[in-house]
Formats: C-alpha cells, sequence, structure tokens
C-alpha cells in the first residue's frame, strides 16, 4: 500500500502532498471551529451547510481537472483527480451525516428534501 503523498514508484510527490493538505484543511477547520464553539448559534446547522459548501467545491475541482490537464498539458493532474474526488464524496457524505438528526432520521422527509 502506497501513502497518498507519494507516487506509484514510491517517490514522494509534492503536488500530492500539496493536495491532500489542502483537501484536509477545510474539514480540520470545521472541526476546530465545532469544537472551539465559533460557529454561531447553531453549530450543527452551520457545520452541515460548510460541509455541503466544500463537498461542492471540490466537486467543481474534480470535474475541472481533466480539461485542466489538456489545456495546461500537465498529466500530474490526473495523480491527484481521484483524491480530489474522493475528498468530495466524504464531504458530501458528513454533509448528509449532519443532515439526519435535522430530518429526525425519517426516510420519508429526507427522500422529500433530496
Amino acid at each position: 500500500m502506497t501513502l497518498p503523498w507519494m507516487t506509484r514508484s514510491g517517490r514522494f510527490s509534492l503536488l500530492k502532498a500539496g493536495t491532500l493538505l489542502i483537501c484536509v484543511l477545510p474539514g480540520l477547520s470545521i472541526a476546530f471551529w465545532y469544537a472551539e464553539g465559533t460557529l454561531g448559534a447553531l453549530p450543527t446547522k452551520t457545520a452541515l451547510h460548510l460541509a455541503g459548501l466544500w463537498s461542492t467545491r471540490f466537486l467543481l475541482l474534480t470535474l475541472a481537472l481533466t480539461p485542466l490537464q489538456r489545456l495546461l498539458a500537465w498529466p500530474q493532474l490526473a495523480q491527484v483527480r481521484r483524491m480530489v474526488g474522493t475528498t468530495a464524496a466524504v464531504y458530501a457524505g458528513l454533509h448528509l451525516a449532519l443532515f439526519l438528526p435535522f430530518m429526525g432520521f425519517s426516510a420519508s422527509k429526507i427522500a422529500s428534501e433530496i
């Protein structure tokens, strides 16, 4: 198993390490602000909103990576596309996990909102 910041050949990749840092920072910030109590009067709702925003941002970035790769002739961008896409999925899962308590874990309410 290779580490996320390593290439397939086992070498350190600054691009992958930087991408990993960028992917993790929003989640750490949300968790820190939640623990610190600086997310306002409804911290779970604010965390829900922020997780949804970051999920959308990472999804759009994932979709933009292939055209950017071709436009800039930078094939190394393909190495980070999966990492960014997985990050979008993780933030979407966090968004859903924070959304469930607001709907009382009711499948019909959740389905109607989606």
